[in-house]
Parts: C-alpha cells; sequence; structure tokens
C-alpha cells in the first residue's frame, strides 16, 4: 500500500476543520460535491488525493479561501501590486489590505 502523502493528510484536517466551522457534515459536503462519502472520508483521512478543483470547489462551498486547505499564506499586495504597492504609505498598505480582507470576506458570505 502506498505511504499517505503529508500534503494530503494536512489537506484533509483542514478539510474537516472547515466542515466543523460550516456546520456541515461528511455526507453533505459529499452530497454537494457530488462525490461518495467514502471519497470525502478518504479525502479528510488523507488517503486519496484530491486536485485544485476540487479543492476550489470545497473552499467556495464552505467559505474559506482555497488558500487555506493547501498551507499557504494569503495573498500579499506586495506580490500582487509590485511597486506600485511597496510605494504607498503604511497606513495606505493597511487600507489596502483591509480592503483585500473585505472582499474576501464577501466572496465567502456569497456563496
Amino acid at each position: 500500500m502506498a505511504e499517505k502523502s503529508d500534503v494530503f493528510t494536512r489537506v484533509g484536517r483542514r478539510i474537516a476543520s472547515a466542515l466543523d466551522e460550516a456546520g456541515m457534515n461528511q455526507v453533505g459536503l459529499a452530497k454537494a460535491m457530488k462525490v461518495s462519502e467514502a471519497t470525502v472520508s478518504r479525502w479528510i483521512n488523507g488517503d486519496t488525493p484530491i486536485d485544485v478543483e476540487q479543492i476550489d470547489r470545497i473552499a467556495r462551498l464552505l467559505g474559506k479561501p482555497p488558500y487555506y486547505f493547501i498551507d499557504l499564506e494569503p495573498p500579499n499586495p506586495d506580490h500582487l501590486f509590485g511597486d506600485k504597492f511597496r510605494h504607498l504609505s503604511d497606513d495606505d498598505k493597511d487600507a489596502v489590505r483591509a480592503l483585500i480582507d473585505h472582499l474576501d470576506a464577501r466572496r465567502r458570505r456569497q456563496r
């Protein structure tokens, strides 16, 4: 039998946590994803790979950004906007970050 991937185990733990936070169970996620309950269980246990499209769909269903599931940090405005962001004052940088957070929260509420 193949050895479990640490990455898939971490993704599975994040799915389980997001399910709890959303008040959803594995059965509900399976129905929403149109997969078997066994598939969701294998994802959560890290027993089977999950692709990026599935992670994105789960993220939308559970109101989380996709990076939450794969241990990435939120997008950094420095990288998104390059020199334009670096030249802003600290207060303006904080305002841009707050706007990004607001838009991300609004996107999660709409799904």
